[in-house]
């Protein structure tokens, strides 16, 4: 670059050489300043490029391997090869003996035999009992002292019977059929009996009564140890209980 600058510089006083005497003496001119080197010019498009390169440098070694179809994975060493070793002649198989020539053989047709064996007697009868081992009857004297050790039964008296229950009027089975018909339906499901005449009761048709009450038409005259007596349009009758 400095050449340059000399080689512009001896030019420009040529020129002022050649200029004639007898004109007006021209105002010399100021020599231009001298030019910046030429590393100075260019070092800022050289970091602007610089600049440019690395981002562009790292999208291609980021994304350039998978275009590339390059595969990061290391490689499986090599395995190791086993070297072959022959076997020596002495293992190796002879060579089969040939098999010696076949004579034919003949068979003679024979008929068969069939032994057939008698099957053994089945016995049907049922089997005997062995001879039992006989015992000695026992002495009269033995008996007579046994039968005199044992204690004598109470003789156990008979229950007297017991009195047959007689309410003192007709059973409702025992009514004229006009009575029974026009009786509504009674269903005795209670029935408590005690010497207290205040605390007995039943139950009727699921109404609980006691002696002197009335349930529609049908009065509760008295209970019975084996039911209770009613009374219906002046007749007197007498509903037993489940047990009675």
């Amino acid at each position: 670059m400095s050449y340059i600058l000399d080689a512009l510089k001896q030019s420009e006083r040529r020129r002022n050489r050649r200029v004639p005497a007898s004109g007006p003496a021209a105002p010399a001119e100021t020599p231009p300043p001298p030019a910046p080197p030429f590393y100075r010019r260019r070092l800022p498009w050289l970091l602007l490029m610089l600049l440019l390169a690395l981002p562009v440098g790292y999208l291609l070694g980021r994304f350039g391997a998978g275009w590339l179809g390059l595969s990061t994975t290391p490689e499986p060493p090599p395995q190791a090869q086993t070297p072959l070793t022959s076997e020596p002649a002495s293992h190796m198989k002879e060579p089969a003996e040939a098999p010696p020539a076949r004579t034919p053989v003949v068979i003679v047709p024979q008929t068969p035999r069939i032994l057939v064996e008698a099957p053994p007697a089945v016995s049907l009868n049922e089997p005997q009992p062995g001879p039992r081992p006989e015992t000695a009857p026992p002495a009269p004297e033995q008996t007579n002292a046994a039968t005199a050790a044992l204690p004598a039964k109470p003789e156990r008296s008979a229950a007297p019977p017991e009195p047959a229950f007689d309410p003192g009027v007709p059973d409702i089975r025992e009514l004229p059929a006009g009575v029974r018909s026009r009786l509504p339906a009674l269903t005795l499901s209670v029935h408590i009996y005690s010497p207290d005449a205040a605390a007995r009761m039943v139950n009727i048709n699921g109404q609980m009564l006691r002696e002197g009450q009335n349930m529609g038409q049908v009065g509760i005259e008295r209970i019975t140890p084996r039911g209770v007596v009613l009374r219906f349009q002046g007749n007197d009758f007498h509903l037993g209980s489940v047990g009675g």
